[in-house]
């Protein structure tokens, strides 16, 4: 079975270094997709995934990319290929949504 999903995207505003097993490591300027706010009761903490890798991250270092949703068809074995090509593209561009209006 196929799903389509959509997803919204979020900018690095730090870098943040892991903590925990359970926490992402990102750069600033990374764009992570954002899969659930306020995960697990966890407040401030967000369900990011990020270049194949899934994991929390602290929402105060992320900013949500407006009017952007990252579109792809998933199915239930997880393959996160296109949606990793998304965020490598908005990576390469090095997109400051404070330069743009």
């Amino acid at each position: 079975m196929v799903v389509l999903q959509q997803r919204l995207l979020a900018k690095a505003l730090y870098d943040n270094v892991a903590e925990s097993p359970d926490e992402l490591d990102f750069k600033r300027g990374d764009v992570l997709t954002v899969l659930e706010q306020e995960t697990s009761g966890l407040e401030g903490w967000w369900l990011c995934s990020l270049r194949g890798k899934q994991g929390i991250a602290p929402g105060n270092r992320l900013k949500m990319v407006t009017g952007l949703v990252a579109n792809h068809m998933r199915s239930h074995t997880s393959d996160f290929q296109s949606l990793d090509k998304t965020q490598q593209e908005w990576n390469r561009r090095s997109w400051d949504g404070s330069n743009h209006k």
